[in-house]
């Protein structure tokens, strides 16, 4: 109730509408739902934002920046495996952020020197059909 509060009085003939607490999104044209799919939502500790506001364009399968606890406690081991687990998963490594960032051939590290303690890269993973089922075994 305290979610629904904090709607507008009225919503648009075409609008999105994300139930948090059933992980859906519905699509909605002239009262009719033309689109549902499943969504993933943050946890108690790191809380989906919630807020109504005018869309003018959406990005659909957009690149995945890894958070640095998912990276270390996830992709780090996967590597350190199987040097091919970063291509079979669609992710790039990088160093650095913003306008300074370079993409790293992963073949040119020495993943065994590498710790969750000392790891200096960044991991992004490409759009594409690998990206939900990667999300899938995090959640």
């Amino acid at each position: 109730m305290e979610r629904w509060r904090w709607l507008p009085g009225f919503l648009k003939e075409r609008h999105i509408l994300i139930n948090i607490a059933n992980f859906e999104l519905k699509v909605v044209e002239e009262g009719e739902t033309v689109k549902a799919m499943r969504v993933i939502v943050g946890r108690h500790y790191r809380q989906t934002p919630i807020f109504t506001g005018k869309m003018t364009h959406l990005v659909i399968n957009p690149y995945w920046n890894v958070p640095p606890g998912i990276a270390k406690k996830h992709i780090l081991p996967g590597v350190k495996k199987d040097i091919g687990y970063l291509a079979n998963n669609n992710i790039r490594v990088f160093h650095g952020w913003g306008a300074n960032t370079v993409e790293i051939d992963p073949a040119t590290v020495d993943w065994t020197k590498i710790t969750a303690r000392n790891l200096p890269y960044r991991f992004q993973q490409d759009p594409g059909p690998t990206t939900a089922d990667y999300l899938k075994f995090i959640v």
